[in-house]
């Protein structure tokens, strides 16, 4: 190969180099902006899913948080937000909107009744107990009060309590299924299985099909 030649072939080789490199450079360059691009992508969605709600009770408790802004006095509205906290289990944030709505009417007895089933459902059955006399203290009548009243009773192990206010539920014709269920879970508590099944048997009456009844007695096994 004469000069000229190997001089040509040189600066083939050297081109074809500088352009794999450009090449290459460019490629890695387009990796890094695609996986820039991509991990903002990820980051943006983990920010944006932490943000979103999920699940209806979210979606609930986001609604009603704005609209309690919105609408500062209107008392269904505190209530509402405080029931969809109450499903989410967050009972110091129901209780708050509970007392909020009872701030605004202070007559309210749905907001006495849903902070005292609040107290119930975490367990703190003093402050129930509490909270459901002064409500049927306040309401005699009011035989929903009046029940849970007896199932706080019950929770707590006043039995006796309790029965005396079922018993109350089923002289002034308030007698429901849940009155009698309360009624015979007492008695098997107290140790009186006969009694127990004659109220679990009561059910039948209002529902012929009930299988809490019919489990209830075979419990007994009597």
């Amino acid at each position: 190969m004469d000069v000229s030649a190997k001089l040509v072939s040189e600066e083939i080789i050297d081109n074809e180099t500088d352009g794999g490199a450009k090449a290459l450079r460019w490629i890695y360059v387009t990796l890094l902006l695609l996986l820039a691009v991509a991990g903002g992508f990820v980051a943006y969605s983990l920010v944006r899913g932490v943000q979103a709600p999920r699940t209806r009770v979210e979606r609930d408790i986001m609604l009603y948080r704005d609209l309690t802004k919105r609408n500062p006095k209107d008392v269904n509205m505190w209530m509402s937000l405080g029931h969809a906290y109450l499903d989410s289990k967050d009972y110091d944030a129901a209780i708050g909107a509970f007392n909020d709505a009872l701030k605004l009417n202070p007559k309210t007895t749905d907001a006495k009744v849903a902070i005292a089933l609040t107290y119930q459902q975490m367990g703190d059955n003093d402050k129930a107990v509490k909270s459901f006399e002064e409500i049927v203290k306040a309401q005699p009548s009011n035989d929903i009060a009046r029940l849970a009243l007896a199932r706080a009773r019950f929770d707590k192990g006043d039995y006796q309590e309790a029965l005396a206010l079922v018993r109350q539920l089923e002289k002034s014709d308030a007698g429901e299924a849940d009155v009698y269920y309360l009624a015979g879970q007492i008695y098997e508590k107290l140790g009186k299985k006969t009694s127990a099944k004659a109220e679990y048997e009561k059910i039948f009456k209002l529902d012929p099909a009930s299988a809490d009844a019919k489990s209830a007695i075979e419990r007994l096994g009597i």
